[in-house]
């Protein structure tokens, strides 16, 4: 269903956002992010682990990328599934 992939992709995006912003302004810990997102201390780890490995500009990129794929879904240009697949490809 395209609601459902337009929901993923705009918890996606906002999460790269969070994710990103606490770690840095705040400089939170593992346990930290796990209780702020109500989450396991596992999902979390993995949290500051990708938050390391990526820089602003690498998400920012992504970001761009998605708001474009979201666009493109939502004016009926690409299919929601085929746009999604091709935006994990890269």
């Amino acid at each position: 269903d395209h609601r459902d992939l337009h929901k993923a992709i705009r918890m996606q995006r906002q999460l790269c956002i969070r994710d990103r912003n606490i770690l840095i302004k705040a400089g939170m810990n593992q346990a930290s992010l796990a209780e702020l997102f109500h989450i396991s201390s596992g999902r979390a780890y993995y949290m500051v682990k990708n938050a390391k490995e990526h820089s602003i500009e690498t998400i920012k990129s992504h970001l761009e990328e998605l708001n474009t794929l979201d666009y493109q879904i939502k004016t009926g240009k690409i299919d929601g599934n085929i746009g999604l697949e091709l935006y994990f490809l890269r």
